[in-house]
Protein backbone atom coordinates (compact mmCIF):
# COMPACT_ATOMS: atom_id res chain seq x y z
CA UNK A 1 0.00 0.00 0.00
CA UNK A 2 2.91 2.36 0.69
CA UNK A 3 4.19 1.89 -2.87
CA UNK A 4 0.77 2.71 -4.28
CA UNK A 5 0.52 5.80 -2.04
CA UNK A 6 3.85 6.89 -3.54
CA UNK A 7 2.34 6.44 -7.01
CA UNK A 8 -0.53 8.75 -6.05
CA UNK A 9 1.94 11.29 -4.66
CA UNK A 10 3.97 11.24 -7.88
CA UNK A 11 0.80 11.75 -9.95
CA UNK A 12 -0.19 14.75 -7.79
CA UNK A 13 3.30 16.22 -7.99
CA UNK A 14 3.53 15.75 -11.76
CA UNK A 15 0.03 17.20 -12.26
CA UNK A 16 -0.89 14.97 -15.18
CA UNK A 17 -3.58 15.95 -17.66
CA UNK A 18 -4.27 12.31 -18.54
CA UNK A 19 -3.21 9.01 -17.02
CA UNK A 20 -3.62 5.71 -18.85
CA UNK A 21 -4.59 3.45 -15.96
CA UNK A 22 -5.25 -0.28 -16.07
CA UNK A 23 -4.61 -3.27 -13.79
CA UNK A 24 -1.62 -5.47 -14.50
CA UNK A 25 -2.43 -8.85 -15.97
CA UNK A 26 0.32 -11.43 -16.42
CA UNK A 27 1.01 -12.73 -19.90
CA UNK A 28 1.85 -16.45 -20.12
CA UNK A 29 5.46 -17.11 -21.03
CA UNK A 30 6.78 -13.74 -19.80
CA UNK A 31 9.11 -13.19 -16.86
CA UNK A 32 6.44 -11.08 -15.16
CA UNK A 33 4.02 -14.02 -15.22
CA UNK A 34 6.35 -15.79 -12.77
CA UNK A 35 6.16 -12.93 -10.21
CA UNK A 36 3.28 -14.50 -8.31
CA UNK A 37 4.59 -13.38 -4.90
CA UNK A 38 4.36 -9.72 -5.92
CA UNK A 39 0.87 -10.05 -7.40
CA UNK A 40 -1.80 -7.79 -5.95
CA UNK A 41 -5.23 -9.41 -5.56
CA UNK A 42 -7.65 -8.49 -8.34
CA UNK A 43 -10.06 -6.59 -6.07
CA UNK A 44 -7.19 -4.48 -4.70
CA UNK A 45 -5.89 -3.79 -8.22
CA UNK A 46 -9.35 -2.73 -9.41
CA UNK A 47 -9.79 -0.45 -6.38
CA UNK A 48 -6.42 1.17 -7.09
CA UNK A 49 -7.38 1.75 -10.71
CA UNK A 50 -10.57 3.47 -9.52
CA UNK A 51 -8.56 5.63 -7.09
CA UNK A 52 -6.20 6.82 -9.82
CA UNK A 53 -9.07 7.54 -12.21
CA UNK A 54 -10.84 9.51 -9.45
CA UNK A 55 -7.61 11.41 -8.80
CA UNK A 56 -7.56 12.50 -12.45
CA UNK A 57 -11.26 13.20 -13.00
CA UNK A 58 -13.82 15.51 -11.42
CA UNK A 59 -13.97 19.25 -10.80
CA UNK A 60 -10.97 19.14 -8.44
CA UNK A 61 -9.08 16.36 -10.25
CA UNK A 62 -5.64 16.56 -11.80
CA UNK A 63 -7.04 17.11 -15.31
CA UNK A 64 -9.18 20.07 -14.21
CA UNK A 65 -6.26 21.61 -12.32
CA UNK A 66 -4.02 21.20 -15.38
CA UNK A 67 -6.59 22.78 -17.71
CA UNK A 68 -7.28 25.70 -15.36
CA UNK A 69 -3.54 26.47 -15.25
CA UNK A 70 -3.71 26.98 -19.03
CA UNK A 71 -6.26 29.83 -18.75
CA UNK A 72 -4.78 33.07 -20.06
CA UNK A 73 -1.58 31.35 -21.26
CA UNK A 74 -0.77 31.49 -24.98
CA UNK A 75 -0.49 28.01 -26.42
CA UNK A 76 -0.39 26.40 -29.83
CA UNK A 77 -3.09 24.13 -31.16
CA UNK A 78 -3.26 22.21 -34.40
CA UNK A 79 -6.82 22.22 -35.70
CA UNK A 80 -7.78 18.59 -36.26
CA UNK A 81 -11.55 18.37 -36.75
CA UNK A 82 -14.90 20.09 -36.59
CA UNK A 83 -16.22 20.36 -33.04
CA UNK A 84 -19.51 18.45 -33.21
CA UNK A 85 -20.61 19.93 -29.85
CA UNK A 86 -19.95 23.54 -30.86
CA UNK A 87 -21.14 24.53 -34.34
CA UNK A 88 -18.73 26.89 -36.08
CA UNK A 89 -15.75 25.67 -34.03
CA UNK A 90 -12.75 23.56 -34.88
CA UNK A 91 -10.86 21.66 -32.21
CA UNK A 92 -7.48 20.08 -31.77
CA UNK A 93 -4.69 19.27 -29.33
CA UNK A 94 -2.32 21.76 -27.79
CA UNK A 95 1.40 21.27 -27.24
CA UNK A 96 0.39 19.87 -23.84
CA UNK A 97 -2.19 17.46 -25.31
CA UNK A 98 -5.14 19.48 -24.01
CA UNK A 99 -8.17 19.54 -26.32
CA UNK A 100 -8.98 23.13 -27.34
CA UNK A 101 -11.97 24.38 -29.32
CA UNK A 102 -11.92 27.71 -31.19
CA UNK A 103 -14.48 29.53 -33.29
CA UNK A 104 -13.33 29.26 -36.88
CA UNK A 105 -13.46 31.78 -39.62
CA UNK A 106 -13.34 30.84 -43.26
CA UNK A 107 -9.57 31.29 -43.16
CA UNK A 108 -9.18 28.60 -40.46
CA UNK A 109 -8.90 25.07 -41.77
CA UNK A 110 -8.09 21.65 -40.43
CA UNK A 111 -4.32 21.31 -40.26
CA UNK A 112 -3.64 24.94 -39.30
CA UNK A 113 -1.34 25.43 -36.33
CA UNK A 114 -2.51 28.52 -34.47
CA UNK A 115 -1.73 30.36 -31.26
CA UNK A 116 -4.66 30.82 -28.87
CA UNK A 117 -5.28 31.88 -25.29
CA UNK A 118 -7.70 29.51 -23.51
CA UNK A 119 -10.33 31.40 -21.53
CA UNK A 120 -12.67 28.79 -20.07
CA UNK A 121 -13.45 25.09 -19.86
CA UNK A 122 -16.56 23.21 -20.90
CA UNK A 123 -16.94 19.43 -20.77
CA UNK A 124 -13.17 18.86 -20.36
CA UNK A 125 -12.43 20.98 -23.45
CA UNK A 126 -10.67 24.33 -23.27
CA UNK A 127 -12.42 27.11 -25.16
CA UNK A 128 -10.47 29.98 -26.66
CA UNK A 129 -11.60 33.02 -28.60
CA UNK A 130 -10.71 33.10 -32.27
CA UNK A 131 -7.10 34.10 -32.84
CA UNK A 132 -6.44 37.40 -34.56
CA UNK A 133 -4.64 35.73 -37.43
CA UNK A 134 -4.15 32.21 -38.69
CA UNK A 135 -0.60 30.91 -38.74
CA UNK A 136 0.77 27.93 -40.55
CA UNK A 137 3.08 25.48 -38.85
CA UNK A 138 6.13 27.32 -40.19
CA UNK A 139 4.91 30.69 -38.92
CA UNK A 140 4.21 29.77 -35.30
CA UNK A 141 7.18 30.36 -33.06
CA UNK A 142 7.87 27.84 -30.29
CA UNK A 143 8.26 30.78 -27.90
CA UNK A 144 4.47 31.21 -27.75
CA UNK A 145 4.19 27.99 -25.81
CA UNK A 146 4.44 28.37 -22.07
CA UNK A 147 5.29 25.62 -19.68
CA UNK A 148 2.23 24.65 -17.70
Amino acid sequence: EADFASTEDVAREAGYLHMHVFPYSPRPGTAAARWTKQAVPGDVARARVRRLIELEQGPDGLAAIFLHRMFGQPTRVILEQADADRPGHLKGRSDHYAMISVPCEESHTIGDLISVVPARIEDDVLLAPAPAAVATASAVSPEVTTQV
